[in-house]
Protein backbone atom coordinates (compact mmCIF):
# COMPACT_ATOMS: atom_id res chain seq x y z
CA UNK A 1 0.00 0.00 0.00
CA UNK A 2 1.15 3.52 -0.69
CA UNK A 3 2.40 5.95 1.91
CA UNK A 4 -0.43 7.36 4.02
CA UNK A 5 0.55 10.96 3.19
CA UNK A 6 0.14 10.22 -0.52
CA UNK A 7 -3.23 8.53 -0.06
CA UNK A 8 -4.97 10.63 2.60
CA UNK A 9 -5.39 14.06 1.05
CA UNK A 10 -6.70 17.07 3.01
CA UNK A 11 -10.08 17.08 1.25
CA UNK A 12 -10.61 13.43 2.29
CA UNK A 13 -10.31 14.26 5.98
CA UNK A 14 -13.87 15.54 6.45
CA UNK A 15 -15.66 12.52 4.89
CA UNK A 16 -13.36 10.19 6.81
CA UNK A 17 -14.11 11.92 10.12
CA UNK A 18 -17.83 11.83 9.36
CA UNK A 19 -17.60 8.10 8.78
CA UNK A 20 -15.58 7.61 11.98
CA UNK A 21 -18.20 9.44 14.05
CA UNK A 22 -21.02 7.38 12.56
CA UNK A 23 -19.11 4.13 13.14
CA UNK A 24 -18.35 5.11 16.74
CA UNK A 25 -22.01 5.84 17.39
CA UNK A 26 -23.09 2.57 15.80
CA UNK A 27 -20.54 0.66 17.88
CA UNK A 28 -21.56 2.37 21.11
CA UNK A 29 -25.23 1.72 20.41
CA UNK A 30 -24.50 -1.95 19.65
CA UNK A 31 -22.43 -2.32 22.82
CA UNK A 32 -25.07 -0.65 24.98
CA UNK A 33 -27.86 -2.73 23.46
CA UNK A 34 -25.82 -5.88 24.07
CA UNK A 35 -25.30 -4.83 27.69
CA UNK A 36 -28.98 -4.01 28.13
CA UNK A 37 -30.51 -7.09 26.45
CA UNK A 38 -28.11 -10.04 26.20
CA UNK A 39 -26.02 -9.21 29.25
CA UNK A 40 -28.94 -8.33 31.48
CA UNK A 41 -27.55 -10.29 34.44
CA UNK A 42 -24.18 -8.49 34.04
CA UNK A 43 -21.95 -11.55 33.92
CA UNK A 44 -19.66 -9.72 31.50
CA UNK A 45 -18.24 -6.21 31.52
CA UNK A 46 -19.05 -3.94 28.61
CA UNK A 47 -15.54 -2.61 27.85
CA UNK A 48 -13.49 -5.81 27.64
CA UNK A 49 -16.16 -7.92 25.98
CA UNK A 50 -18.49 -5.77 23.89
CA UNK A 51 -15.83 -3.27 22.84
CA UNK A 52 -13.54 -6.15 21.82
CA UNK A 53 -16.22 -7.62 19.55
CA UNK A 54 -17.16 -4.25 18.03
CA UNK A 55 -13.50 -3.36 17.48
CA UNK A 56 -12.83 -6.74 15.88
CA UNK A 57 -15.84 -6.17 13.60
CA UNK A 58 -14.59 -2.77 12.39
CA UNK A 59 -11.05 -4.10 11.94
CA UNK A 60 -12.44 -7.01 9.91
CA UNK A 61 -14.26 -4.55 7.68
CA UNK A 62 -11.00 -2.61 7.34
CA UNK A 63 -9.28 -5.81 6.23
CA UNK A 64 -11.99 -6.39 3.61
CA UNK A 65 -11.56 -2.79 2.40
CA UNK A 66 -7.81 -3.35 2.22
CA UNK A 67 -8.37 -6.43 0.07
CA UNK A 68 -10.68 -4.42 -2.18
CA UNK A 69 -7.98 -1.77 -2.53
CA UNK A 70 -5.56 -4.54 -3.44
CA UNK A 71 -7.80 -5.68 -6.30
CA UNK A 72 -10.18 -8.27 -4.84
CA UNK A 73 -13.67 -7.86 -6.26
CA UNK A 74 -17.04 -9.40 -5.59
CA UNK A 75 -17.88 -11.77 -8.46
CA UNK A 76 -21.59 -11.01 -8.13
CA UNK A 77 -21.11 -7.24 -8.26
CA UNK A 78 -21.00 -7.09 -12.07
CA UNK A 79 -24.50 -8.50 -12.50
CA UNK A 80 -25.84 -6.19 -9.79
CA UNK A 81 -24.15 -3.19 -11.41
CA UNK A 82 -25.70 -4.03 -14.77
CA UNK A 83 -29.16 -4.16 -13.22
CA UNK A 84 -28.62 -0.81 -11.50
CA UNK A 85 -27.38 0.75 -14.75
CA UNK A 86 -30.49 -0.48 -16.57
CA UNK A 87 -32.71 1.02 -13.88
CA UNK A 88 -30.87 4.35 -14.12
CA UNK A 89 -31.28 4.40 -17.89
CA UNK A 90 -35.01 3.78 -17.52
CA UNK A 91 -35.31 6.56 -14.96
CA UNK A 92 -33.33 8.94 -17.16
CA UNK A 93 -35.62 8.24 -20.08
CA UNK A 94 -38.65 9.13 -17.95
CA UNK A 95 -37.24 12.46 -16.78
CA UNK A 96 -37.79 15.24 -19.25
CA UNK A 97 -37.78 18.28 -17.00
CA UNK A 98 -35.02 20.73 -16.27
CA UNK A 99 -33.81 20.88 -12.66
CA UNK A 100 -31.83 23.76 -11.17
CA UNK A 101 -29.15 22.83 -8.62
CA UNK A 102 -27.72 26.33 -8.14
CA UNK A 103 -28.67 26.76 -4.48
CA UNK A 104 -27.60 23.27 -3.33
CA UNK A 105 -24.21 22.64 -1.79
CA UNK A 106 -22.00 19.85 -3.06
CA UNK A 107 -20.74 17.44 -0.46
CA UNK A 108 -17.18 16.18 -0.52
CA UNK A 109 -18.45 12.61 -0.54
CA UNK A 110 -19.99 13.07 -3.99
CA UNK A 111 -16.81 14.60 -5.38
CA UNK A 112 -14.56 11.72 -4.31
CA UNK A 113 -13.60 9.05 -6.82
CA UNK A 114 -14.40 5.41 -6.11
CA UNK A 115 -10.80 4.74 -5.08
CA UNK A 116 -10.83 7.71 -2.67
CA UNK A 117 -14.12 6.50 -1.19
CA UNK A 118 -12.50 3.11 -0.57
CA UNK A 119 -9.56 4.80 1.15
CA UNK A 120 -11.92 6.88 3.28
CA UNK A 121 -13.85 3.75 4.30
CA UNK A 122 -10.60 1.92 5.04
CA UNK A 123 -9.21 4.67 7.27
CA UNK A 124 -12.56 5.16 9.02
CA UNK A 125 -12.81 1.44 9.77
CA UNK A 126 -9.23 1.31 11.06
CA UNK A 127 -9.64 4.34 13.32
CA UNK A 128 -13.00 3.25 14.73
CA UNK A 129 -11.79 -0.33 15.17
CA UNK A 130 -8.73 0.82 17.08
CA UNK A 131 -10.81 3.20 19.22
CA UNK A 132 -12.87 0.22 20.36
CA UNK A 133 -10.18 -2.44 20.38
CA UNK A 134 -7.44 -0.60 22.30
CA UNK A 135 -9.52 0.21 25.45
CA UNK A 136 -10.69 -3.40 25.56
CA UNK A 137 -7.11 -4.63 25.25
CA UNK A 138 -5.94 -2.11 27.87
CA UNK A 139 -8.59 -3.26 30.38
CA UNK A 140 -7.76 -6.92 29.81
CA UNK A 141 -4.01 -6.40 30.25
CA UNK A 142 -4.35 -4.38 33.44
Amino acid sequence: MKDIKDVLKPYMLRPTLQKVIVRLLIGLIAALLWDRTVNSSHYYAIVPDAFFVVGAFWLTLAWINYLRLDGLRNPFANSLMRKEEKKKKRLLKRKREMIDYVDEELSEQEQLTDREKLYANFFANVVSGLLFFLPALFVVLI
